[in-house]
């Protein structure tokens, strides 16, 4: 029992002397860490290394006094507070989505709407979504009096640079009515929002101007304002102040719109006036298409006209050539049948002139053979006294009295004789006795026989 009481003390004891020596470890821990964490705090907010393309600003923790460093690189800091600013950048106010479109208008949040509001002379309303970038100066003393100013680049974005960029675009909205800043001024928007950032808002005069209603033509008075000239100011223009950018020594440049949403009534009319337009450009060009096709009718008709004169021209003009080629051919042909009929008849002729004198030498010829014959058949008329001829003459002659007497139908003897008769009793054969020797006599022809 005695033995069990001292080992539970010895334990007790070592416990203790262990534990007393574990919390010397963790203070020595403590410690180390603490020494370790101020010297890197130490050495930390010694130095500060300044990254390229920024602007450092150091304020000192006991006097307040500010250093300015417009160079990158490792710089003493002595525990001093430590601004950056960037050397240049862009300030942007966007409009992710355009509360206007129908299809995008659910998914609209204000908050995220950045875009800055624009009022034109005729009261329609806009927003502009955009950027422009803005320069930082490098002067010291500008630094500083910015720095003191704003005390940090946020702050001068929202109270410096995008106040400036919102009284611009408000004080361009009078200048100009919204049709006007959607159609035929709207490159000049940017220019006059820019130039007013950079250099002062203009001083303006509201004067009276006419203009024609794009939907109905009617004149009306409208009031717009306009700048004032002033050759000694930025750009020939009259400004109401100097731009507050230029007494911190910042510059703005490269002003761009990347949208500009209409309200739903400016929206509607810009709507109507380019269906108008649209519809006036198609029926212009509707006209004129109409007009250039009366032309090109007209132009077509005269070609045609032309043309078929030109035809008509050619089809006489061949006509023309065919008849003289005809007649050429005709006249070839006469001339043709002329030499043929030319060449007949001096042939005929020849053949005339061959037979003529063929016919000579037959007559001649003829001639000369009656005479022979007629000499012949005189000698032999002389020589019988044409006993064959007459003889001819008078069986002839005889041979027509029988087919007379062959041929009568009468009675050849007398019916009743009275008295004596002196001949044979038959008066024809006396007839023909009496006609044979009519014949005989005339013919010269004696029937005796000669001794």
């Amino acid at each position: 029992m005695k033995l069990s009481n001292a080992f539970q003390e010895a334990q007790e004891i070592a416990d203790n002397a262990k534990g007393f020596f574990s919390m010397k470890k963790i203070m020595g821990i403590i410690l180390l860490f603490l020494i370790v964490v101020g010297g890197y705090l130490t050495l930390t907010n010694m130095w500060v290394n300044v990254p390229a393309g920024f602007i450092c600003v150091i304020q000192s923790p006991i006097s307040g006094e500010l250093t300015v460093h417009t160079e990158p690189g490792l710089k003493t800091q002595f525990f001093g507070k430590v601004t950056l600013y960037p050397r240049s950048g862009v300030f942007e106010f966007n409009q992710p989505i355009d509360p206007n479109d129908p299809t995008q208008v659910r998914f609209y949040d204000p908050k995220q709407d950045d875009s800055l509001k624009i009022t034109f002379n005729d009261g329609g309303e806009a927003w502009i979504s955009g950027s422009i970038r803005y320069d930082y100066p490098l002067e010291v003393d500008q630094i500083k009096v910015m720095h003191k100013m704003f005390s940090s680049h946020e702050n001068v974005k929202k109270g410096l640079i995008e106040k400036t960029v919102e009284r611009s675009i408000y004080m361009s909205g009078p200048l100009m009515s919204s049709i006007d800043s959607f159609m035929s001024r709207r490159a000049d928007l940017p220019k006059l929002i820019e130039d007013q950032a950079m250099n002062g808002l203009y001083n303006v005069r509201t004067r009276d101007v006419v203009i024609e209603d794009e939907f109905t033509k009617e004149r009306k008075t409208v009031k717009q304002a306009e700048p004032i000239e002033d050759k000694n100011a930025p750009r020939g223009l009259s400004r109401q102040e100097e731009s507050v950018l230029s007494k911190f020594g910042l510059t703005l440049s490269n002003f761009t719109t990347n949208n500009i949403s209409y309200s739903q009534k400016v929206q509607q009319r810009v709507d109507a006036l380019f269906a108008a337009q649209s519809d006036i450009q198609v029926a212009t060009l509707n006209a004129k298409k109409a007009e250039q096709d009366k032309k090109t009718a007209e132009q077509k008709g005269q070609a045609d006209a032309m043309a078929a004169e030109w035809k008509a021209k050619t089809a006489a003009a061949e006509e023309i050539a065919a008849a003289e080629k005809v007649r050429q051919m005709e006249i070839i042909k006469a001339e043709q049948k002329k030499a043929v009929a030319v060449t007949e008849a001096n042939q005929k002729r020849e053949v005339a002139e061959q037979e003529k004198v063929t016919a000579g030498l037959y007559k001649d010829a003829q001639i000369l053979r009656a005479e022979g014959d007629s000499q012949y058949r005189r000698k032999v008329m002389e020589a019988n006294g044409a006993l064959e001829q007459k003889l001819e003459a008078y069986r002839a002659v005889n041979q027509m009295y029988a087919d007379a007497m062959k041929n009568y139908q009468g009675a050849w003897v007398p019916q009743i004789m009275t008295g004596s008769q002196t001949n044979n009793g038959n008066p024809a054969v006396d007839m023909m006795n009496f006609l044979s020797i009519k014949a005989a006599k005339d013919l010269g022809l004696d029937l005796s026989v000669p001794k």
